[in-house]
């Protein structure tokens, strides 16, 4: 298994990865998929981009698994967003989802104070995933952006401080 950054040689891949996870966990808000589905727009450019970090993980030259961060708010870089944390199915329960949310959470800690996941309630295993990593739980959303159907928050302090540039 290999963990590595995210290339534009991914792209197909990443975005059937996505489209996949739409389908199994059946976001029923049209607005929340076509926002998700179109996103790579917007993400594609940003992959190289200072607080941005994307990560596919590699078996058999197959991709199996995808996550990654971005800054929650462009203008006030505190936050970081992890984000898009899917393994397939068939790979699940081998410890992936976990190594992989290593990796980003180490790499995001290094650009932002707190990390933060919004996820669903259904999602029970990704839930306890990041419970099991340290994110605590809190009532709300953060920031501007809807987080439509989404109704459980998590966040973490990532435990270092901010360089100031």
């Amino acid at each position: 298994m290999l963990i590595r950054p995210v290339t534009l040689n991914d792209r197909d891949a990443v975005e059937q990865l996505i489209q996949d996870h739409v389908s199994e966990v059946g976001y029923v808000e049209t607005r929340f998929n076509e926002e998700l589905l179109n996103a790579s727009e917007d993400f594609w450019p940003k992959i190289d981009k200072e607080g941005y970090g994307f990560w596919v993980v590699e078996k058999g030259r197959q991709l199996v698994g995808i996550g990654g961060y971005r800054p929650l708010d462009e203008d006030n870089r505190v936050v970081g967003e992890i984000q898009h944390l899917y393994v397939k199915p068939n790979r699940r329960g081998r410890g992936i989802g976990a190594k992989l949310l290593s990796v980003i959470m180490q790499d995001a800690s290094q650009h932002f104070e707190t990390l933060y996941i919004e996820t669903h309630h259904k999602l029970n295993k990704a839930n306890r995933l990041f419970e099991y990593f340290g994110f605590t739980q809190i009532p709300f959303a953060m920031g501007a952006h809807s987080p439509y159907e989404m109704d459980c928050w998590y966040v973490k302090n990532s435990n270092v401080t901010q360089s100031t540039q």
